[in-house]
């Protein structure tokens, strides 16, 4: 179990420190301050995601238009 020994070295050498950085700024720049973040159609989802059908009742009233 666990992660392998090449990923977790890839991880200490800074291999995806690039990445990351312009992971952390594009979310930024979108708004995200949180996570989960859920956006649908460029706006955030204020729902209760973990609520069963939720998310799913936001995301299909979103593609009717509503």
């Amino acid at each position: 179990a666990g992660v392998p020994e090449d990923v977790a070295d890839s991880f200490a050498e800074g291999t995806h420190d690039a990445w990351v950085v312009q992971s952390n700024e594009a979310a930024a720049q979108d708004g995200v301050d949180s996570t989960p973040t859920i956006k649908i159609d460029g706006e955030t989802f204020e729902g209760n995601w973990s609520q069963p059908g939720t998310l799913a009742a936001a995301i299909e009233a979103a593609a009717e238009g509503e």
